[in-house]
């Protein structure tokens, strides 16, 4: 069996996983609900694709927008 490929916000929803996002320049890094991400592109009109997002997204530690965006576990599971 291949690997699941998640090419949406609504694809890691569906399997049960998260956002992850770590900074190519610091190597910051963070877990995020992608339905909460899910709501905020619905408001600021971006499309859910996670290589569309990672130009979008913004290091909260340096500020640049280099990150990488990948699939995760959610927090908690074992």
């Amino acid at each position: 069996m291949g690997r699941k490929t998640h090419r949406t916000l609504g694809d890691l929803v569906q399997d049960s996983r998260w956002l992850y996002v770590q900074c190519r320049e610091c190597h910051h890094s963070a877990k995020l609900d992608p339905r909460e991400v899910q709501m905020i592109c619905y408001r600021n009109n971006y499309a859910p694709v996670i290589d569309r997002l990672a130009g979008q997204m913004r290091c909260s530690k340096c500020g640049l927008k280099r990150v990488y965006l990948g699939p995760c576990y959610p927090p908690g599971f074992i």
